[in-house]
């Protein structure tokens, strides 16, 4: 995906979040404040059981009007009451279903 978006012309600054085996120095909260530009768009793929938490621990570091896309593999009934809550603080949620990569990279779609 990083790929894909930085040959569009976007900047793609990354964060890996702690979850399992994973560990980083960085907070979300660093990476938002290297963002640049208004509205700010953050793509989020976690699993399910964490989107939540990343959610909670990002929200802080956005303004009204940001953007968080879910690009993980949540369940379409629980997307609304994420708007929601979101919606509160002025942040725009979109949850986007996300093509394994190998099926991108087969039909062409790169």
């Amino acid at each position: 995906m990083r790929t894909r978006i930085r040959n569009a012309g976007h900047t793609v600054v990354g964060h890996m979040t702690p979850i399992r085996r994973f560990r980083t120095r960085h907070s979300l909260a660093d990476m938002v404040s290297k963002l640049t530009g208004s509205p700010k768009v953050v793509w989020v793929m976690v699993p399910v059981q964490f989107i939540d938490n990343v959610l909670d621990e990002l929200t802080p570091s956005l303004s009204d009007g940001d953007i968080v896309i879910d690009g993980g593999n949540t369940q379409w009934t629980g997307d609304q009451p994420r708007a929601d809550a979101l919606a509160e603080k002025g942040i725009h949620f979109l949850d986007c279903g996300t093509p394994a990569v190998s099926g991108a990279w087969r039909t062409g779609t790169r």
